[in-house]
């Protein structure tokens, strides 16, 4: 008896893993999604947590400039995070999880 496999779903896994090797930047509206943030607090999309934030946020160097502790207070009191730090491991973590796993 002769058995057929199909290993589509495993080149296209091996594929996507290949194009996320090496040091890439992820730009923080596509790491910060809208589904993500309103999952993890009462705002729609990351402009509108910084709107809420009372920071101008117009540019990276804007963001930048936040001091640390005050955003790291803003992130606690308005998500479900206990820190930035932790925010942006779990957006991570489910930003590489989508591009192993997209086109499956």
């Amino acid at each position: 008896m002769k058995v057929k496999s199909n290993t589509d779903g495993l080149k296209k896994l091996a594929k996507n893993a290949e194009a996320m090797s090496g040091t890439n930047q992820v730009k923080l509206k596509d790491l910060m999604t809208p589904k993500f943030i309103s999952k993890c607090s009462n705002f729609n999309d990351i402009e509108h947590l910084f709107n809420e934030s009372g920071f101008a946020v117009e540019s990276k160097e804007d963001f930048e400039a936040i001091p640390d502790d005050k955003w790291n207070e803003f992130i606690v009191e308005n998500t479900s995070f206990s820190s930035w730090e932790e925010m942006q491991k779990e957006a991570g973590a489910i930003y590489v999880k989508e591009q192993l796993f997209k086109n499956l």
